[in-house]
């Protein structure tokens, strides 16, 4: 836990270097950017498509940010998992065992998020200064997860299968109301804003888990659940035999979700307005 929260005050402290340093020609929307890409880099995309929504980002702005992050963060996994395999032991990578899907658990975990997705609107329409259903719905999923684990473990693969299916969808739509030529002509400043805030995030986890005299393999982890998220950072766990950390880091990236939404919002709402830009 200590690791994670570690790694998510150093993706603060990148997205901060990164957007006094990187000229982001988005105009009021430079802001929009930063935090949408620290919410990525804190918990996942589905905090990206929270924050784009609660700032009102531009489709077109959504879509070159997603084309040049997702290049950004293919490297960085690269060199990631380098770096973890070369702490690790020789010994051969787990098999991971076969899922099976029934019918009766995907017409059980579209009920269940037909209902959170409700409920979470209906308690967003009632706050006094609206933050998004988004949030509060992965909010509700993660209360539910801590209360009933058995239950949704046996649903995760029909859950799994469903989530990556739908959110394909929203890319596709996404994707319809953009613009090519804006993504070739303004994805590279938002690929150097994001290579910038995942070198930050990296060095300055390393360092500080020094000083704390945290476990290497915990640090990578870690930051695997920050940028990728609990499937990536698990993955990575089992691919190099750490079996202890396996639960924690689907843990640590179930709680980037929770976390990342509000701490992209505080970090773009208060922190990067009063922050120096150079050339600006």
């Amino acid at each position: 836990l200590w690791a994670f929260l570690v790694g998510s005050f150093t993706a603060v402290l990148g997205a901060a270097l990164a957007y006094m340093i990187v000229p982001l020609p988005f105009g009021e929307h430079s802001v929009t950017i930063a935090a949408m890409l620290t919410a990525r880099h804190i918990g996942g995309a589905v905090n990206y498509v929270s924050v784009a929504q609660i700032m009102r980002a531009p489709p077109d702005l959504q879509v070159a940010g997603l084309a040049a992050d997702n290049l950004v963060v293919a490297t960085y996994f690269v060199f990631l998992f380098w770096l973890a395999r070369s702490s690790s032991s020789k010994e051969p990578a787990m098999e991971k065992p076969m899922e099976t899907l029934r019918i009766s658990d995907v017409t059980t975990v579209m009920a269940m998020c037909c209902g959170l997705c409700s409920l979470g609107m209906m308690i967003n329409s009632t706050l006094p200064v609206s933050i998004g259903a988004i949030p509060i719905i992965s909010v509700l999923q993660v209360m539910l997860s801590t209360l009933f684990p058995a239950t949704l473990a046996r649903l995760r693969p029909s859950g799994r299968l469903i989530g990556g299916l739908l959110m394909q969808y929203f890319f596709a739509a996404t994707g319809a109301g953009g613009s090519l030529l804006m993504v070739l002509r303004q994805a590279p400043s938002v690929l150097a804003f994001s290579a910038v805030q995942l070198v930050v995030h990296l060095v300055m986890l390393v360092l500080i888990g020094r000083i704390l005299k945290l476990d290497s393999k915990l640090l990578y982890i870690s930051s695997n659940a920050n940028v990728g998220g609990p499937t990536t950072a698990a993955g990575m766990a089992i691919s190099n035999r750490w079996e202890e950390l396996v639960i924690p880091a689907l843990l640590s990236g179930i709680l980037g979700y929770t976390i990342g939404t509000f701490v992209a919002i505080a970090t773009g709402k208060v922190l990067l307005p009063i922050l120096p830009r150079l050339g600006v």
